[in-house]
């Protein structure tokens, strides 16, 4: 897929209204004892730098009060095939090594979608159960 890049200007919102596809991706990490400035410093880089991407529509940068190691990443893309290309150019780039050295563990990541009512794994009521 030829990523566009992103325009200047263009107001995301304008091309996402009734966009169904949208996939919600949070990422979980783990910084090593010390590492925590470093980490967050590359993570919001790394984040301004994908916003360049057409796929990119948003992301929040959350930060454990109660562990300030553990970093989640909640950020909103058009769709996961794109997500995932995006995350194969930079698998094996030069940055990846960098925030290997900072990481406690490896990260994790989800990938959701919104519920929009009409999903098929409503749950339906059993005899006898309330609703």
């Amino acid at each position: 897929m030829n990523e566009a890049r992103y325009a200047p200007g263009k107001r995301r919102s304008d091309s996402i209204e009734g966009d169904k596809t949208l996939v919600t991706v949070v990422w979980q990490a783990w910084l090593k004892e010390g590492k925590e400035a470093e980490g967050i410093s590359f993570a919001q880089t790394h984040w301004s730098e994908l916003q360049q991407f057409d796929a990119y529509i948003s992301h929040r940068l959350l930060i454990d009060e109660d562990a300030p190691g553990h970093v989640l990443v909640v950020s909103q893309w058009r769709t996961r095939q794109a997500v995932d290309e995006i995350r194969g150019r930079y698998a094996n780039s030069e940055p990846t090594p960098q925030l290997t050295q900072l990481l406690a563990r490896p990260m994790d990541r989800w990938y959701f979608r919104e519920d929009t009512g009409s999903d098929q794994y409503e749950h339906r009521a059993e005899p006898g159960e309330r609703s």
